[in-house]
């Protein structure tokens, strides 16, 4: 019993402490960072998973996840260009072949060891 009291007591306190992170993202510069709350955006809390962040910071414009995913297998044609910005096994690649990509409406989150990206949404509702 008490090691279930331990687990739960545990778990709470790290969902809490990942709920209230700000991570910066490593690359060209310092001005990319993610997380799970947004003060003031209660929107990019309709988005919640264990491995990606609920909202991303770049390039000035918050961008929220969405449940959609893009295939991006080996990306040869370079349709998903990557920015450079990574956050442990995350990458963040722009959306090169679609029209929202192209206007910067759209982003893709890829773990590396996955053939497919998250896709993110730029939610101009959010400072």
């Amino acid at each position: 019993m008490l090691a279930v009291l331990l687990y739960i007591v545990v778990t709470a306190g790290l969902n809490l402490w990942r709920d209230y992170r700000v991570d910066t993202w490593s690359g060209p510069d310092a001005s990319v960072s993610s997380g799970q709350r947004l003060p003031d955006c209660p929107i990019v809390l309709d988005f919640r998973d264990p491995i990606f962040p609920a909202w991303v910071r770049f390039e000035g414009s918050i961008y929220r996840g969405t449940q959609a995913i893009r295939p991006i297998g080996s990306n040869r044609d370079n349709a998903y260009p990557d920015t450079g910005y990574r956050l442990g096994p995350l990458r963040l690649m722009r959306a090169a072949n679609t029209p929202e990509g192209r206007a910067g409406e759209m982003i893709v989150l890829k773990l590396d060891t996955s053939l497919t990206g998250q896709v993110y949404i730029r939610t101009p509702e959010c400072p």
